[in-house]
């Protein structure tokens, strides 16, 4: 199918606007492809954010970037099929008949793809914007950071430096303190150890003395105990102010680093409100911009379609045959469908050829009457060799007289040249046997039922009717295997386009023993009457 479009009726028309429908289509595409680019921009965006929880990774970007694409050409290419139909409706009043639904689902569709088109537009220039505008420089806390460390550091070491100086001096002058007293204490056991042992000498008691040493002895002790506060006492004092020094020392550097995280923290905000505020001017601006690009389209299309409908231009559509042919891919299918169900329906047709037909069915069996077991009857065989077929009469004499035998029953068989039946052919005499000992064939006592106004048949007909019923049979058969034969010919003409010696010569056989055997019944017919 192809859209045809014919030379212009109104040439002067043609002639002064020309040159604007052509900057106008330019204009209208030129708008097509900005208001696409923004509408590209905020689906990959949200359809980024919406797989980002997957963790995807690339194929995350290039699935976005697929539904961006597709999404995006749904709706543009919606608004450049729709909206020119759209503008003719209203150019060529297509408001009767079946053109009403039809322009007013136009219109619907046109209505709903030009605000998805602007709202997508508007609402992503911020984002375009955002994405091409630089990052704002941000400072960092690393100075301040390896500041803070460093005083840190040495407030930490200055502290172990001097609360283990104070601490050894201390335990120092402690246990000099602890020797004087404990060699002063000692002095005063011996001294108490001679008082003993000069009373024990002399015999003479010596307690006032004793007392003394032993007051004076206590008085060392405590003396000692006092002066070890002391000195501990002292020892806490100066750890203490250590360790304020120390702290006072760490307070003053996470003062210092606070104040240098915050004049960074100032000056970053500082630099994000200004990309912010570069990003909402812009962005608006683009915004606003693609609006008027979607305008620009829609003027574009009215002004291309009042202009082609002034200069008379027409388009007509080129139909081709492939325009209303099924899909190749359903032509494909049908064809392989075709090709199976010809393989299969060949191969069962040749199956069901070389199938033999259904055996005739099985001669019912003899009748006897046990009253007549002991009659005994002649039996006397005719045989005719005429042709290329065999007929057998039978002629059956029982114990009776001569005169009241039946008249000889007609032979059966084709008969030439005038020959009676009696020079026929040879004759075989059979000897006399009991009447059991015939074979079934022959020896049965069934008769057809008399019909209306017809005595029952006799004997011989009996027989007649036996011979009838085999050639019926064989000619059934004959005709079978006609019909098979000219099946398989068919066949043979439809696959090669000839039809093999072998086959026609079958037919032809067949056909043969049809005509033979159709003669032979119509004989035997003819006879019975």
């Amino acid at each position: 199918m192809k859209n045809l479009t014919s030379l212009p009726t109104d040439k002067a028309f043609f002639d002064n606007y020309a040159p604007l429908a052509k900057s106008v289509t330019a204009a209208g595409f030129f708008s097509q492809l900005v208001s696409g680019l923004t509408e590209v921009g905020i689906i990959f965006t949200g359809c980024q954010q919406g797989f980002k929880p997957l963790n995807l990774g690339a194929a995350g970007v290039i699935l976005s970037a697929a539904v961006a694409c597709l999404a995006t050409a749904v709706i543009e290419v919606g608004l450049r099929k729709t909206a020119p139909v759209a503008v003719d409706s209203i150019l060529f009043r297509r408001w009767s008949g079946l053109h009403l639904p039809i322009s007013i689902f136009v219109w619907l569709l046109a209505v709903v793809l030009m605000a998805t088109s602007g709202y997508l537009s508007f609402s992503n220039s911020s984002v375009i914007v955002d994405n091409f505008t630089p990052e704002a420089e941000q400072g960092t806390t690393d100075a301040a950071d390896s500041t803070k460390n460093a005083a840190t550091a040495y407030q930490a070491s200055t502290f172990t430096a001097d609360s283990t100086m104070i601490a050894a001096a201390y335990d120092t002058r402690a246990t000099a303190t602890a020797t004087a007293f404990d060699g002063r204490i000692r002095a005063q056991d011996e001294k108490l150890r001679s008082y003993e042992s000069k009373e024990a000498r002399t015999g003479k008691s010596y307690a006032g003395q004793k007392d003394k040493v032993r007051q004076d002895r206590a008085n060392l002790e405590a003396e000692k105990a006092g002066q070890l506060a002391d000195l501990a006492s002292a020892k806490a004092v100066d750890l203490a102010e250590a360790r304020k020094a120390y702290h006072e020392g760490t307070t003053a550097a996470v003062a210092d680093y606070k104040a240098q995280a915050a004049e960074v923290k100032a000056a970053n905000e500082k630099a994000e409100a200004e990309r912010l505020a570069t990003v909402n001017n812009y962005g608006g601006g683009l915004g606003w911009f693609t609006v008027v690009c979607l305008g620009i389209f829609i003027i574009s299309v009215i002004l291309d379609r009042i202009y082609r409908k002034g200069s008379g231009i027409v388009e007509t559509i080129q139909i081709e045959s492939y325009d209303f042919r099924p899909g190749a891919i359903s032509e494909g299918l049908s064809a392989i469908r075709e090709r199976v169900n010809q393989f299969l329906h060949s191969r069962i047709t040749a199956f069901a050829d070389r199938t033999a037909p259904a055996p005739l069915p099985p001669q019912p069996g003899a009748a006897y009457d046990l009253t007549e077991a002991l009659q005994h009857v002649t039996i006397q065989l005719v045989v005719d060799h005429q042709g290329n077929d065999q007929n057998r009469v039978l002629r059956i004499a029982a114990k009776t007289p001569p005169e009241q035998l039946p008249p000889p029953g007609r032979r059966i068989g084709f008969h030439q040249g005038g020959t009676s039946s009696a020079t026929a052919g040879p004759v075989m005499q059979a000897t006399t046997q009991p009447l059991n000992a015939v074979p079934p064939l022959y020896a049965t006592n069934h008769q057809p039922r008399a019909t209306k106004n017809q005595p029952p048949t006799t004997t011989t007909d009996a027989y007649q009717d036996a011979d009838l019923r085999h050639a019926l049979q064989e000619l059934k058969k004959y005709k079978k295997r006609v019909g098979s034969h000219q099946q398989k010919a068919i066949v043979e003409e439809r696959k090669t386009g000839k039809v093999c010696k072998r086959t026609t010569d079958a037919i032809q056989n067949n056909s043969g023993w049809v005509s033979h055997y159709e003669a032979v019944i119509n004989n035997l017919k003819s006879g019975k009457a």
